[in-house]
């Protein structure tokens, strides 16, 4: 008998160390208006296919420079994927932090 993860705690738990890192409030103020979109959806909201095709969207640059985005664009829209994807996605903001 396997355990579920408790989602809910992970997930939050990723969401504060991103927004408490020192350096996020002035990385988010350099982001372009797409790119802020998504990461306030991604820290709001579990992955959707909704925000996997808004990620679809992004420039080239930005798809380069973010790995969060690439993850989300490319990433399974299964309802049964959803936790999964948001906590890879959420793991890795922090190395577009810097």
């Amino acid at each position: 008998m396997s355990i579920e993860p408790d989602w809910e705690n992970i997930l939050f738990e990723a969401r504060v160390a991103i927004t408490d890192n020192p350096r996020f409030n002035d990385w988010y103020g350099t982001l372009p208006s797409l790119v802020r979109q998504l990461l306030d959806e991604i820290l709001d909201h579990e992955v959707t296919p909704a925000i996997i095709c808004l990620a679809q969207e992004c420039s080239e640059e930005d798809w380069e420079k973010n790995m969060f985005i690439q993850a989300l664009g490319n990433g399974n829209p299964s309802p049964t994927a959803a936790n999964d994807l948001t906590d890879v996605v959420l793991g890795l903001v922090p190395w577009s932090l810097g």
